[in-house]
């Protein structure tokens, strides 16, 4: 696979630090990649996500009692889920974009504010309808604000080892569920879930903050030379990498909302049925940091269609499963592949189109996961109320992860040609 770039040259009136440091090392590359600094920042970077989505995917903890308190549906408070999803996903390509500009550092700062004040008002809002604007839109920016600046961040640190540093960084979200979910359901027993809001929001919000404070790009990672993401998004590698993702994301949040409804339908008790969303989490882990290592061996592309295709299949275990183990089976499968899929996603993409503008790439590329919130769960909904099972679910979210696979076997061939913008000064 080969990548095509024109020759990038600082314009007059550049930051003369960014210009030396360009010319001391290759395009694409910058001093320091790989050094021990770089491993700082991947570390910073597993703490954000374990911050940000720990705190989200805690979520499940509140539910109840928000609806006691407000008095709203099952549907009327899980939206608010759905709003941070959507939110945060649709304004990476936004944050992104800004993170390829000025560094990491002060969206990340955005972050961990959104996060804290989100939190910390949510607590004091008596209104289901303003949740969604405390909650779902302040969380949906925290999101947006960490997720793709952080990859961002741990992209343009590494070079041979970048794989595995992103693999890192994204296991942050699979411990921070682990550990955050059942630490606030513990709170929320404990203070209540206004209470425990308030705490989250000022122990999250600092503990970002000072992530924040020490992350910092190469000094020529800022105002580099940017990715036309105009021209990036007609490459056919881009069509591929995007059609192939929603396809994903589809299945992936098929078996995210309704996994768990499967196995109380088939007399697994609450506390084990939802257990089994919970070993999603922790075999994503594996997934994370395993695949992810595999790819410095057989290739990042090779192994990014080999997650997705065990991952198509192994919905034919969850089509099969009618008891406890062969569920669990299935989540710990599906788990390692989705984790291996979010982990060799950021790592692709910087192969096929390099890392100047990886923030504002990367962000379009994720608004496909917005797209397949929106049509997974719904649809899935609609074939188990019309059929009265599940069966016909699980084929179509199997016939979605293998449609991933076919959409993403030419990647093996892509070549993008990716034309750079003129320089722009930072002010």
């Amino acid at each position: 696979m080969t990548v095509d770039f024109e020759t990038a040259r600082p314009t007059p009136g550049h930051d003369q630090s960014a210009a030396k440091s360009l010319s001391a090392a290759p395009h694409g590359e910058y001093v320091g990649q790989d050094s021990a600094k770089a491993w700082l920042m991947a570390s910073i970077a597993f703490v954000l996500m374990f911050t940000t989505f720990g705190t989200l995917y805690s979520f499940g903890a509140f539910l109840k009692p928000m609806m006691e308190d407000f008095g709203g549906s099952h549907g009327a408070v899980s939206g608010l889920f759905s709003t941070i999803m959507c939110l945060g996903l649709l304004l990476g390509s936004f944050t992104g974009r800004l993170s390829d500009r000025l560094g990491a550092r002060p969206v990340l700062v955005a972050a961990s504010l959104a996060l804290g004040a989100s939190m910390i008002l949510t607590a004091f809002v008596n209104r289901l309808w303003l949740t969604y604007l405390t909650f779902g839109v302040g969380m949906g920016f925290a999101v947006a604000c960490s997720y793709v600046p952080s990859l961002v961040l741990v992209g343009v640190w590494f070079k041979r080892r970048r794989e595995a540093a992103l693999g890192f960084a994204v296991a942050g979200i699979g411990c921070g569920t682990l550990v955050l979910a059942p630490l606030a359901a513990a709170l929320n027993e404990r203070f209540g879930w206004r209470e425990t809001f308030v705490i989250v929001g000022l122990v999250g919000g600092a503990v970002m903050l000072g992530c924040a404070a020490v992350s910092h790009s190469p000094p020529a990672a800022i105002g580099r030379p940017r990715m036309s993401i105009a021209r990036a998004i007609r490459e056919p590698a881009f069509g591929l990498l995007y059609v192939g993702g929603l396809l994903f994301q589809i299945a992936q949040f098929i078996s995210f909302t309704y996994l768990a409804a499967f196995a109380r339908l088939h007399g697994v008790d609450p506390v084990a049925a939802a257990t089994l969303v919970g070993l999603i989490g922790a075999s994503s882990v594996v997934g994370r940091f395993g695949l992810a290592a595999l790819s410095g061996r057989f290739g990042a592309v090779r192994v990014y269609q080999t997650t997705v295709l065990i991952f198509a299949l192994s919905f034919g275990i969850w089509l099969m499963a009618r008891s406890y183990a062969l569920m669990a089976t299935f989540a710990i499968v599906m788990g390692a592949s989705y984790g291996g899929f979010v982990a060799m996603s950021p790592a692709v993409a910087a192969q096929i189109f390099g890392i100047e503008g990886l923030g504002g790439l990367l962000g379009a590329l994720y608004t496909s996961g917005a797209v397949g919130v929106v049509i997974g769960p719904p649809v899935a909904g609609f074939l188990i109320d019309h059929t009265g099972s599940y069966e016909l679910t699980i084929t179509f979210a199997m016939g979605m992860g293998l449609a991933a696979f076919a959409t993403l076997l030419p990647l093996s061939h892509a070549r993008a040609s990716v034309q750079f913008e003129p320089e722009r000064k930072v002010l």
